[in-house]
C-alpha cells in the first residue's frame, strides 16, 4: 500500500458540484499503489496525448431511468412530464466537462436535464472529436446540446463566419442555437434573420432577451422599458422560436429589489412553455414555482439540477415551497 504522498503534493480531485472549481483533497494517501498507478496512467494519456480519449461506447454507460425509482412506496413525488417535454424543462450550464464526467452526469441526472449549454464559447477550446462524442452520449439520455451565447461573438466576424459556425454546429450534432444580444449591438430584424438561418441548418433557434446590456454590477432597470421586452418575446414566439430565454440580470440578479412587475408582464405575454427563465439563485426559481407552478422552464447551474427537480416534485425545497408543491392529472 502506498501512503508516502504528502497532502501538499497530491493530484487534484474534482468536485463536480463546486461550480467548476477543483479542490485539492488528500485522497491518494488512502489508495493502493496499483490503483494510484492506474489513475496516473489515465491522467497522463488524457493530458499529454491529445488523440487519446475514451468514446461513449467504451465507457459502458448505463441508462437506468426506465426502472423503478427509489422509495416510490414511501416518499410522495409529483413526477414530471416524459421527454421530450415542453414544460418543466431544465437547461444547465455544462462547463467543459470531459466525457467520463458527462457519463456520470447522464447516469445520475439524465431524466431531469433537458439541455446542456456550453457557456463562454467554451467549445472553441475543445477538440471536435470530443464534442461529437459528448453530444452523441447526451442524446442517448434525451439531452440536447446548446452552443450558448457565443454566436453573438461570431456575428462580429461577419455573415460568412456565421454560416460556417452554423454549419459546423449542425455537423457536430448541436440541436439548439442561442441567439443573444447581451453584449453585441444587433437589431431585432437581424436576430429574426439569424433564427431563419438556424432553422435552415435543421437546428432550433433559442433567442434571449434581457433587461441589461453587457455585464453590469448594478442594473438600472429604468433604461429598458418592459414593453420592449414583451414586444421582442412575442415577435420571437410568433416567428417560430423554440423557446425564449429570459436573462436574469435586471429581474432577480444584480438589482437591489426584484422586478416583480416586469416578471409578471413577461410571464403572461406568451405561453409559459415558450419561456425559459435564467435562475442562478435557488430562492429565485423557488419563487417562480410558487407563482406559476412546477412546470416553469429554467436555465440553471448544473450543481442545482437535483435541488430544482426535488423542488418541482414537491419532495424538498426552500421554506416558501417545502411540502406545498402539487400537480393534478385526471387518473
Amino acid at each position: 500500500q502506498a501512503r508516502a504522498l504528502s497532502a501538499s503534493a497530491l493530484p487534484w480531485s474534482s468536485n463536480l458540484f463546486s461550480s467548476g472549481v477543483y479542490r485539492p483533497m488528500p485522497v491518494c494517501v488512502a489508495m493502493s499503489s496499483r490503483l494510484l498507478a492506474r489513475k496516473c496512467s489515465v491522467l497522463r494519456r488524457t493530458c499529454f496525448d491529445h488523440h487519446h480519449f475514451s468514446t461513449s461506447s467504451s465507457l459502458g454507460v448505463h441508462n437506468l431511468w426506465s426502472g423503478e425509482k427509489a422509495f416510490e412506496n414511501s416518499c410522495p413525488s409529483n413526477g414530471n412530464e416524459r421527454k421530450p417535454r415542453n414544460r418543466g424543462v431544465s437547461m444547465c450550464r455544462e462547463p467543459g466537462l470531459g466525457l467520463r464526467v458527462l457519463a456520470d452526469v447522464c447516469e445520475a441526472h439524465g431524466e431531469y436535464i433537458d439541455v446542456l449549454k456550453i457557456p463562454w464559447g467554451g467549445m472553441r477550446c475543445q477538440p471536435k472529436a470530443l464534442l461529437r462524442e459528448k453530444i452523441a452520449l447526451a442524446k442517448k439520455f434525451g439531452i440536447a446540446y446548446s452552443t450558448g451565447g457565443v454566436l453573438e461573438r461570431v456575428l462580429l466576424a461577419g455573415p460568412d463566419a456565421v454560416m460556417r459556425f452554423l454549419d459546423e454546429a449542425a455537423t457536430l450534432g448541436f440541436e439548439e442555437i442561442e441567439i443573444s444580444a447581451g453584449l453585441t449591438i444587433v437589431s431585432l430584424d437581424s436576430r429574426l434573420e439569424l433564427m431563419k438561418a438556424v432553422k435552415d441548418f435543421g437546428m432550433k433557434p433559442v433567442p434571449e432577451v434581457s433587461m441589461a446590456f453587457g455585464v453590469q454590477k448594478n442594473v438600472d432597470a429604468s433604461q429598458i422599458h418592459p414593453a420592449k421586452l414583451v414586444h421582442e418575446i412575442q415577435t420571437f414566439v410568433a416567428e417560430g422560436a423554440h423557446r425564449v430565454v429570459i436573462e436574469e440580470e435586471g429581474l432577480t440578479d444584480k438589482v437591489k429589489d426584484w422586478n416583480y412587475d416586469v416578471i409578471f408582464r413577461i410571464a403572461t405575454c406568451a405561453p409559459l412553455e415558450k419561456l425559459l427563465f435564467e435562475c442562478d439563485d435557488r430562492f429565485a426559481y423557488s419563487w417562480y414555482i410558487k407563482q406559476f407552478g412546477p412546470d416553469v422552464n429554467f436555465h440553471i447551474d448544473l450543481k442545482d439540477a437535483l435541488h430544482l427537480e426535488t423542488t418541482r416534485r414537491g419532495i424538498w425545497g426552500k421554506a416558501t415551497v417545502f411540502g406545498r408543491v402539487a400537480k393534478f392529472k385526471p387518473p
